[in-house]
């Protein structure tokens, strides 16, 4: 599960929403009636777009010109996510509206979902950008549909809470900090990656949905954090039948081009493919299990 929160997935969010709004009702266009899809909010289906755009931009009550008026929430199933629950949309949509108790509950406000104004789209394309890998080695191009499922999920959500006023924003820094609620002290600000977390648990509870280690928001952010020879000691123990070549020669050149043209002393300590597989027969030879 991949969860993002950004400004807004097209053009400022200071004023109206009515751009990314369109826009996100781009994939309806020249479909018959029966085969559009429409936003939903936390208690309603089957939402126009011109109801979105005025419940939104009508929700900025003492939101000053240069503030935020909306952010987007992006909720994007894996593939194995999306063959669990088939062509069931009824289940992303709930599993939509649980996020969003989750996203209103991190700001420790006492919010929940419903307390929120936002309107959710599913959508069902995806096409591939100038710095996706396939783009790069020439085997896609920009703008091309991808194939496969690709159902996913956008959320156009209000800077303002729904009765209280309160401004709640998802990008805000605070989340090492203490304020008070109701005469207790709570933790300020939001928590993204306690989002994303919370986000994968809600789609898992919702849909019944087997988790493996690998798959979890957490593992992937510790494997980030890894050195290229702590990742490559992972490869060792994972794989029973030996080193896997080409994971470790893609973990090299991953670990290579991030580093930059500054570090190009310090890529000299990485050991390159045939230097590891040296270093493996070395190991073999002196009665190494790799086998672990």
């Amino acid at each position: 599960m991949y969860a993002k929160i950004q400004k807004s997935g097209k053009g400022e969010n200071k004023g109206s929403c009515s751009d990314y709004a369109n826009y996100l009702d781009k994939e309806n266009e020249h479909k018959p009636e029966h085969e559009k899809e429409y936003f939903f909010s936390h208690d309603k289906e089957k939402v126009q777009t011109f109801e979105v755009i005025s419940a939104i931009d009508s929700n900025n009550k003492k939101l000053g010109k240069d503030e935020a008026k909306f952010f987007s929430v992006t909720l994007s199933p894996s593939e194995a996510e999306l063959k669990h629950i088939g062509k069931d949309n009824d289940k992303l949509k709930e599993f939509t509206r649980s996020a969003m108790d989750e996203y209103a509950k991190n700001f420790n406000k006492g919010l929940e979902g419903k307390d929120l104004v936002y309107f959710a789209k599913l959508e069902y394309e995806r096409s591939y950008k100038g710095t996706d890998q396939e783009v790069k080695q020439g085997l896609a191009k920009q703008g091309e549909l991808k194939q496969g499922d690709n159902r996913h999920i956008h959320v156009i959500v209000s800077r303002r809470a729904k009765e209280n006023g309160y401004k709640i924003s998802p990008l805000a820094n605070e989340k090492n900090s203490k304020g008070m609620l109701n005469g207790k002290e709570v933790q300020k600000g939001f928590d993204r990656q306690k989002f994303s977390h919370a986000a994968e648990k809600t789609f898992d509870l919702t849909t019944g949905y087997q988790r493996s280690l690998e798959e979890t928001y957490q593992y992937k952010l510790e494997q980030s954090k890894l050195s290229t020879k702590e990742k490559i000691n992972r490869v060792y123990s994972r794989d029973l039948g030996g080193m896997d070549w080409q994971k470790v020669a893609y973990i090299n050149e991953v670990d290579r081009k991030a580093k930059g043209k500054k570090n190009m002393e310090q890529e000299k300590n990485i050991p390159t493919l045939e230097e590891t597989k040296k270093e493996q027969n070395k190991d073999n030879n002196q009665g190494l299990n790799l086998k672990l």
